[in-house]
């Protein structure tokens, strides 16, 4: 499992980056994608930040993951492990990608972020840093 403590006010995604479908015309894709916010009842100045936990029933880390970061408030993904997701009839020659999260001021996730989400890793080339 993994835990995550963000700010009152500001919600946060989860998602991995991970090889697209063969027949897609760009090398990667989001994947398993969570979000939370809370706002504590408008109680920040009481309680000024919220817990969420990730559960799975597989191994979110990799062998050389570090098990805790430092994660910085701002609209850019930072990348929280190598794990990578494939599927059946995902490009086989793209191997790199992981889980990645985002903290952001406000209850920030609907269908428009998620599309300019999409739109942005599907930018990346082939090979991602």
């Amino acid at each position: 499992k993994r835990v995550f403590t963000a700010p009152c006010e500001h919600g946060l995604l989860v998602f991995n980056i991970g090889p697209a479908p063969d027949f897609a015309p760009y090398a990667y894709d989001v994947y398993e994608d969570a979000y939370g916010y809370a706002d504590n009842g408008g109680l920040c100045p009481i309680y000024p930040s919220w817990t969420a936990t990730q559960k799975a029933t597989f191994p979110m880390w990799e062998r050389d993951d570090p098990t805790e970061q430092r994660i910085e408030l701002g609209e850019i993904e930072q990348k929280i492990s190598t794990r990578v997701v494939t599927h059946d009839g995902s490009k086989q020659f793209v191997k790199q990608g992981g889980d990645f999260v985002i903290i952001r001021k406000g209850n920030f996730y609907n269908p428009s972020y998620y599309r300019q989400l999409q739109e942005h890793v599907r930018s990346f080339p082939p090979k991602l840093n």
